[in-house]
């Protein structure tokens, strides 16, 4: 069973916090990208159960990189992690394949639990 997240976000330190949060909780982070063209390499390279995918990043931001992901790996569920927590966006998001939407402004507990509802989804579909 592939329990692996990959975390995709522009700001190293946040990363470094998630990647903390989720390895205290025994889960296994596969990698980190800072933008969505390095996170459609990394999802191909590690086919991980879950990403975490930031919105507003350089080069490729999430909404763009989030039909590839899906796309090249449908069995990744994708949690949206974004400080912008308009209904449309969502709502795009959603419309675009992700499998649940977070704001940054949410506790990384709340983060956490998220991951491990996904995963738990993966394991149940696999």
């Amino acid at each position: 069973m592939v329990r692996k997240v990959l975390i995709v976000d522009d700001h190293e330190p946040l990363r470094r916090r998630i990647r903390s949060a989720l390895e205290g909780e025994g889960l296994e982070v596969c990698g980190e990208a800072a933008n969505g063209l390095e996170a459609i390499q990394k999802v191909k390279e590690h086919a991980p159960a879950v990403v975490i995918l930031n919105i507003s990043m350089p080069i490729m931001n999430g909404l763009q990189a989030l039909p590839e992901i899906v796309r090249c790996s449908p069995g990744t569920k994708v949690l949206m992690f974004t400080l912008d927590d308009a209904q449309e966006l969502r709502r795009k998001a959603l419309d675009l394949g992700a499998s649940a939407y977070i704001s940054k402004a949410a506790p990384i507990g709340d983060l956490v639990a998220e991951v491990k509802k996904l995963l738990a989804a993966t394991a149940k579909s696999s």
